[in-house]
């Protein structure tokens, strides 16, 4: 069974032409469940964050980031994809699509991918 993933949304940027994007939705990140804790994931401008922490529930890690002012969405990936993934812009948002095994390249921001995570069926 696929694991959990809580993807999580940030208005934390970096660089100053982000803040163009829609606010609280400037970056994003994940963490994926594993069976000894959970690995973050979160691609910076700057290099790419992997670090793990320890065994708690998906609600859990959802409320103490809620409660640093983000919102999150735990999903499953999509691991019966087998095609490639498309050519695209390396981003967080393309980082966490490849993660969850998003081929759908018209999701180029953390606002869209959002929007498609919700309408998507969850956990």
């Amino acid at each position: 069974m696929p694991r959990s993933v809580v993807v999580v949304f940030s208005n934390q940027v970096d660089i100053n032409w982000l803040r163009i994007l829609r606010p609280g939705f400037r970056h994003c990140f994940a963490l994926v469940e594993q069976p000894k804790g959970w690995t973050l994931v979160d691609p910076l401008s700057t290099h790419m964050l992997i670090d793990g922490l320890e065994p708690v529930s998906a609600q859990a890690v959802i409320q103490w980031y809620r409660e640093q002012g983000h919102t999150c969405i735990l999903t499953r990936p999509n691991q019966g994809n087998t095609t490639p993934a498309p050519l695209s812009f390396f981003s967080c948002v393309e980082v966490v699509k490849r993660l969850l095994g998003i081929h759908k390249l018209w999701i180029q921001t953390p606002y869209q991918l959002y929007n498609y995570l919700l309408n998507e069926k969850s956990p």
